[in-house]
């Protein structure tokens, strides 16, 4: 029998695998065009942040007031691997 801890962290690691590849799909999305993406993306704001920034050199920009959320897949600085 599993522990409810352990499954609020599973449920946590799911909307987090759901939330990352919901914004590979589409890179920007609104709380207008899909309110429960945009929730979901709202409310594990911190950990995608992390996760994008870590594995992918990305930003992701949450604006809860202005109602989207938006991958930013552009580096400021260039790559360290290209000359």
């Amino acid at each position: 029998m599993s522990r409810p801890a352990n499954q609020l962290v599973r449920a946590e690691k799911e909307e987090i695998a759901r939330a990352i590849r919901t914004l590979l799909g589409r890179p920007l999305v609104s709380r207008h065009d899909d309110p429960a993406a945009f929730d979901l993306v709202r409310k594990r704001r911190r950990p995608l942040v992390q996760w994008f920034d870590y594995f992918c050199g990305w930003r992701l920009v949450v604006e809860p007031r202005q109602g989207y959320a938006r991958l930013v897949k552009v580096r400021s600085e260039p790559a360290a691997t290209r000359p």
